[in-house]
């Protein structure tokens, strides 16, 4: 059980408490969170059930009370970076970072993660982004609240810069950027052209170094399948007669830059690319 106490300072004027309550608890940084946790009923205003349209004007006391319900999965991966603060892993391709399943990303962390020394540390470390199922690569771990709160803050506004390496199949329709509509939102994928070779099933293979300037779930495989370039290996957004079976998505998440959000360390991540991307491209990698 997690718990957490908060006692509101005199305010000038009421406020609702949904405008109110956003990085009060240090588990709960977005406005999103504390809407999920009003709708649980995790939150007590004054020892009664929270909602989002209460008032408050000061010195009434929030209680967060959470239960973590934790089933650990055995899966071993390369740490690539660890401090009582935060780790960056390299996930593997095949596992989610988070679902209803126990076989995810988020309860594989206390058997690959040391614990936090620090008084603060939460009581199970947690993913600060998301990667797809099929996409492998680097994944950023939070072990504090404020290394959490620190990460969130720096990726909405854009201070983290992860590179991405695909391979995209066909010959490319039109240059960097793709800027489409998706989830009804304008977003934009930045794309550098490494390599392009023939192809007798795709007519054209191009190895591509990707960069988001937004955040939208399955962006780079939804955007190049919008323009004709499907990702190769991509099983969920294809062409009909243009899918490999063979090994897998080609979509690794393999640069990482960021500032530390404790130490303000600046850290830079590359992984080595696999064997599959070496035997299309020899001359490039």
């Amino acid at each position: 059980m997690s718990i957490e106490i908060h006692t509101v300072p005199p305010q000038a004027e009421k406020i609702r408490f949904s405008d109110y309550a956003i990085n009060i608890f240090k588990s709960l940084p977005t406005k999103s969170g504390v809407k999920k946790a009003l709708k649980k009923g995790e939150i007590t205003l004054n020892g009664a059930i929270a909602h989002s349209g209460d008032y408050l004007l000061g010195g009434e006391e929030l209680i967060l009370e959470r239960e973590i319900n934790y089933k650990p999965y055995k899966l071993s991966y390369p740490v690539v970076y660890e401090d009582d603060y935060l780790a960056v892993i390299n996930k593997p391709a095949g596992i989610p970072v988070h679902s209803h399943a126990h076989r995810n990303i988020q309860n594989t962390l206390m058997h690959n993660l040391s614990p936090s020394a620090l008084p603060h540390a939460m009581e199970l470390p947690r993913p600060v982004h998301r990667l797809d199922h099929e996409t492998s690569g680097l994944l950023m771990i939070a072990k504090t609240y404020e290394a959490m709160t620190g990460l969130g803050s720096a990726l909405a506004s854009h201070e983290i810069k992860k590179n991405y390496t695909t391979v995209a199949i066909g010959n490319l329709s039109q240059s960097s950027p793709i800027r489409e509509t998706l989830d009804g939102k304008i977003c934009q994928t930045d794309f550098v052209i490494r390599e392009t070779i023939s192809s007798e099933k795709y007519e054209k293979l191009n190895l591509l170094e990707v960069n988001l300037k937004t955040g939208r779930r399955n962006q780079i495989r939804r955007h190049f399948l919008g323009i004709g370039n499907p990702i190769l290996g991509d099983k969920k957004f294809f062409i009909e007669n243009k899918l490999s079976y063979g090994n897998g998505l080609y979509l690794v998440a393999n640069a990482l830059s960021l500032i530390h959000p404790i130490t303000k360390d600046e850290l830079n991540f590359n992984l080595p690319l696999a064997k599959k991307y070496k035997r299309l491209f020899p001359n490039s990698i």
